[in-house]
């Protein structure tokens, strides 16, 4: 499976703006994947409410026409509107060629130092779904839930391929990024893609620096910091064969579950 991950920098609260962006930018792959709240931008706080749409509403009408169009699923951030809870979500929505759509509502929300989410927007309280893409089973990770490790884990137990991790990091927390996101591949021997927003929003500085790991670990690209670009790559079973031979994670893992941990 083709995988694009375009760094383009967005437009704040120009929702028009952003979905153009995003249908320029799809790279004729099979799969494209841009950053948390990419559509609206993250810096909502209680402007959140005014961008916040249920999945049936324009913003996901025009992502499924996208999607559809170029035969491309989409995997975006938007803040998202529940008419079941009257709550609203940051949530990662997965819009696939033939009109499906499924999401996942971020769990973890980062209310310390610069960031304020649980003062404008709930937690998701779902448990961990995998979506499937050309074969490929997926495990969606918003930001801060990438340092929770045991969300990766059971993503991995339930037979995930590939871990996509959609973000908001400023430049702040961009080293640890840098270092959690191979370990994530390595402890799960599982692809792992990362796609982070790119330019300013107040007083938040996005660094972008999409990449890819494979499942031993190893870098398959990355776009440079601060700067604008498309990662594509491709993903394959035989390297998680071969990772899963050599480094068997998951079924140790489930080896110690039975025996207690003895």
């Amino acid at each position: 499976m083709r995988i694009a991950l375009p760094c383009v920098g967005h437009a704040p609260m120009n929702v028009e703006k952003n979905l153009e962006l995003i249908e320029k930018n799809l790279a004729h792959a099979d799969l494209a994947v841009f950053p948390e709240m990419f559509v609206t931008g993250y810096s909502l706080k209680n402007r959140v409410l005014r961008f916040a749409e249920p999945l049936d509403g324009p913003i996901v009408k025009k992502l499924s026409e996208i999607a559809t169009e170029h035969e491309t699923a989409i995997v975006t951030g938007m803040p998202e509107f529940c008419p079941e809870t009257n709550l609203v979500y940051n949530s990662a929505v997965v819009v696939m060629p033939d009109g499906n759509v499924k999401l996942h509502r971020k769990r973890k929300l980062a209310t310390f130092g610069p960031f304020e989410e649980a003062l404008f927007i709930s937690p998701g309280r779902e448990e961990h779904s995998i979506i499937e893409v050309n074969g490929f089973r997926i495990g969606l990770i918003i930001c801060y839930e990438l340092f929770f490790p045991e969300i990766a884990k059971a993503y991995a137990m339930k037979g995930a391929d590939i871990l996509i991790c959609i973000s908001a990091s400023p430049s702040t927390t961009k080293k640890f990024f840098e270092a959690v996101l191979p370990a994530r591949a390595i402890e799960n021997t599982v692809f792992v893609c990362y796609s982070n927003l790119l330019g300013t929003e107040q007083n938040l500085v996005f660094w972008g620096g999409q990449r890819a790991y494979g499942p031993r670990g190893e870098l398959l690209g990355m776009v440079q910091p601060y700067t604008e670009g498309i990662l594509e790559i491709e993903v394959e079973r035989s390297k998680l064969r071969i990772a899963r031979k050599l480094r068997p994670t998951i079924p140790d893992t489930r080896w110690f579950e039975m025996n207690d941990g003895k």
